[in-house]
Parts: structure tokens; sequence; C-alpha cells
């Protein structure tokens, strides 16, 4: 990733989450589940642990935004995770733009256009490589089910 683009993102969010991306991820999923109320059955009732491993997966990929490639094999795993939880490719569009928006929000009056670009930038590569780890895991079982048949 171009290294401007990593100096944006890492403002934005260094600025957004105030060195407590916790305050991201409660307003990340209050807006999520007003806008997008048919997903809040995906997540459990207890928030608690779901808003510490987003705060830490978008703080992963802010610190590693450099360098995506050495958490490629991270994402793959997260993306075959998700496919339990019954997560669609076009659920990853939803969560990227609600993010986006909510760090626009929670900038207010500091937002830069630019940095909607930069998020959208990074968090498509990032959906791309969760959306294979996804798809090689269905693969895969589907394979393991045809051998025992």
């Amino acid at each position: 990733m171009d290294p401007s683009i990593v100096a944006r993102l890492r403002e934005s969010f260094a600025l957004v989450a105030q060195d407590n991306p916790v305050r991201i991820t409660e307003h990340f999923y209050a807006r999520l589940f007003t806008h997008h109320a048919e997903l809040r059955p995906m997540f459990p009732k207890e928030m608690s642990k779901q808003k510490m491993g987003l705060a830490s997966a978008v703080s992963l990929v802010v610190k590693s935004a450099d360098n995506l490639s050495k958490i490629e094999d991270a994402l793959l795993k997260m993306g075959a995770r998700h496919v339990a939880y019954g997560t669609k490719d076009e659920h990853y569009d939803i969560i990227g733009n609600n993010l986006i928006q909510t760090l626009k929000e929670l900038s207010g009056d500091a937002w830069q256009e630019q940095w909607e670009q930069d998020w959208a930038a990074a968090l498509k590569l990032v959906s791309e490589v969760m959306i294979r780890g996804a798809n090689e895991h269905i693969a895969k079982a589907k394979a393991a089910e045809a051998g025992k048949n």
C-alpha cells in the first residue's frame, strides 16, 4: 500500500480512536444495528468481547497497513471463521461502509474526504483476503463431505 495512504490511515485512526479503539467499535455496532437491524442476529447478545475483537482487528490492519501480506494468514483464518457466523460476501461491503461512516462521524469537522478513499482501498484489500479465506474453507468442507460419500 502506498506510504501516503498508510500515513493517512494511521492519522485518521489515531484521531478517532484517541488511544481507545473500543470507542470506535461501540459507535460502529450501534450504527450497524440501527442501519442494518437484519444483521443483529448474527452477533452475540453480550457484545463486549465482539467489540474488543473488532477493535483489535482494525488496530492490527492499521498497524500492518504498510505490509498487509504479513497478516494475510490471520485474515484468511478470520474469513474462514466468519463462515460459521453466516457471513456472506455482500456483508463485507456493509461492514466496510459502516466502519468508514463511523470514522467519519467520530472525526467530526476534522474528517478529510481523502480518508474515505484510503479506508475504502484498505478495507477492499482486507475483504478480498477474508472472502478468499471463506471460499477456501467452504471448498475444503465440500471436498471433505464429498469424500465421505
